[in-house]
C-alpha cells in the first residue's frame, strides 16, 4: 500500500522526505519542523475566504437595510408633519368660511415621531420644522398664534383669532 510522504524541513531550511513515523517522530525530538500537510491547509485557506466571503456580504446586506429604513422613516416623518399643516390649515379655513360666532377646540400632536419640532404661523404662513423636515402652506388672514397641544379657534365680527 502507498503511504504518503511528509515533507519536514531541518535547521538550515533544507527539506527531507520520510515516511515512516517513527523517522518523523525521532526528526521531531531532534528539533525539525515538521509543515503542515498541505491539504489540511489548503482546507483551511478555502473555509477561511468563504467565511469572510459571506461575513462581508451580511454586512454590506446589513448597511443597505439601515439605509431603507433610514429613508422610509423620513418619508413617515415627512408624511405626518404634512399633515399636522394641512390640519391647521384646514382648521383655519373652516373658522375664515364659518359665520360670526364660530368656536372649535382643536389639538396638534407635541412630537413627531417621537422628534421635537417647531411650529410657526407667520403672514399668513404655516411652517413646521423638524429634523431634516421643513414644510409650509398659505392660510387665510388669522389672529395669533399657533401651539403644539390644545388649541382655539373663533371667530368673531369676520375676524379669525387662534389662542
Amino acid at each position: 500500500m502507498y503511504k504518503k510522504s511528509t515533507r519536514v524541513l531541518n535547521r538550515d531550511g533544507y527539506g527531507i522526505l520520510s515516511n515512516s513515523k517513527r523517522s518523523i517522530r525521532a526528526l521531531k525530538w531532534n528539533g525539525y519542523k515538521i509543515l503542515p500537510n498541505s491539504k489540511r491547509s489548503q482546507s483551511m485557506m478555502e473555509f477561511l475566504s468563504i467565511f469572510i466571503a459571506v461575513f462581508l456580504f451580511f454586512v454590506l446586506f446589513m448597511l443597505v437595510l439601515q439605509e431603507n429604513s433610514r429613508g422610509k422613516n423620513l418619508e413617515k416623518e415627512s408624511i405626518l408633519a404634512k399633515n399636522i399643516v394641512l390640519s391647521v390649515q384646514d382648521e383655519i379655513n373652516l373658522a375664515y368660511d364659518s359665520p360670526n360666532g364660530y368656536y372649535r377646540e382643536f389639538s396638534v400632536s407635541k412630537t413627531l415621531l417621537g422628534k421635537s419640532y417647531d411650529l410657526i404661523l407667520q403672514d399668513n404662513i404655516v411652517y413646521i420644522n423638524a429634523s431634516k423636515i421643513g414644510i409650509s402652506y398659505r392660510v387665510m388672514p388669522v389672529n395669533g398664534t399657533i401651539k403644539k397641544g390644545s388649541n382655539v379657534i373663533r371667530k368673531e365680527n369676520g375676524v379669525v383669532f387662534l389662542n
